[in-house]
This record gives structure tokens, sequence and C-alpha cells, in this order.
């Protein structure tokens, strides 16, 4: 029998280290693992970040429905979730009255979750500044893995690699900045003290 190491081991190997090497390189500036929560979506469904640990990654977008450049990368996300069945995407609004949410993902034809953060405690915990920054979280660890912006091609190929245990590596400095592109249109999440957005 042949002592050479198995070539899917190995390319699990590479992968893990790659994605491992993606968290520590940027700790130090950005939320490096989520802690849980529970927040009501916009058909008033609870949804729960650690419920979502079978899922091979989860994708946590912000938004807002006055952001102009959505129109932009919307059909990127609906492409991700269409390319990615085995990962779980959550938006969240933590500007936004419920109410405006459910028309918000009507006119747009979302059937993704948008979660409602009436309190801004999650957004702000998760350093979400912008609508259309990302953050890919490892359900087994929930360590934050990927940090950018919906449009940056290499968030399609991080799911890819939660998802596929033959993946091979990940590109160097895929973490890239999330305001890239995203710094204008309304796109700013407003974030206030001892702000509550009404239901």
């Amino acid at each position: 029998m042949s002592s050479r190491p198995n070539r899917y081991y190995l390319r699990s190997v590479v992968t893990l280290l790659s994605l491992a090497a993606l968290t520590v390189s940027h700790a130090a500036s950005a939320v490096a693992r989520a802690d849980n929560f529970v927040l009501l979506d916009h058909t008033g469904k609870a949804q729960e970040l650690y419920y979502q640990d079978d899922a091979s990654a989860v994708i946590v977008v912000a938004q807002a429905n006055a952001c102009a450049n959505a129109a932009s990368w919307l059909p990127d996300l609906k492409a991700l979730q269409e390319n990615s069945p085995d990962a779980r995407i959550l938006m969240i609004n933590s500007q936004d009255s419920r109410g405006s949410i459910a028309e918000y993902a009507a006119a747009n034809d979302l059937d993704m979750p948008v979660l409602h953060d009436s309190a801004q405690i999650i957004g702000q915990s998760l350093e979400l500044n912008q609508a259309g920054e990302v953050l890919v979280m490892n359900p087994e660890s929930w360590e934050v893995v990927y940090r950018g912006y919906v449009t940056n091609p290499e968030l399609a190929q991080v799911v890819q690699a939660l998802s596929d245990t033959e993946a091979q590596t990940l590109p160097a400095g895929s973490l890239a900045q999330a305001t890239q592109g995203a710094d204008a249109g309304n796109c700013a999440i407003a974030y206030t003290a001892s702000h509550e957005i009404p239901d």
C-alpha cells in the first residue's frame, strides 16, 4: 500500500490553513468571532445565529432601504444564494422599521430573511457600517473568515472553500475593505446613541 498522503486530505488541510490565515490576519482590526443573537426578521419570525450551524457557511449582509447602490449588488447576492445552496444568508437592517423592510423585501423579490436590528446592537457589535458590507462565518467555530463587500469576487471563493472539502487555496488578501465602492448613495448605516427603531 502506498504511503503517499491522500490528495483529498491534503486539499482539506490547505483549505483549513488558508481560512485560518485569513482570520488571524484581520483579528486585530475587526470582529474575529461572532456572538450568538436572536432577531425578528421582516416576516416576524425569530432568527437565531447559532441555530444556523447546519449550514456550510453563514453570510451576514448589512442592508438599508435607502441605499441607492443596492441595485448594483443585490443581483450578486441572489446569484450567491443560488450557487451556494448549503450556505445561509441573513441580511440585517439597523435603521428602518420592520414594516418598511417587509415592503422593501417584497419590492426586490428577496427570499432571504432580513433581520430587524431595532436596538442597533447587533449591527454595531459586528461592525457593519455600510449596506452591502458582508461577513462570512464558519458555523463550526463562528469565526469571521471574510469581511468585504458583496461585489468582491473573492466572496464566492471563500463561501465555496467552506462548503467544498476538495477546495484548494483562497486568494491572498481576499478580506477586502468593506468600504470599497460603497461610500455613496445613502449606504452608510446611521447608528445613534440610545436609538430604537419603531416596528
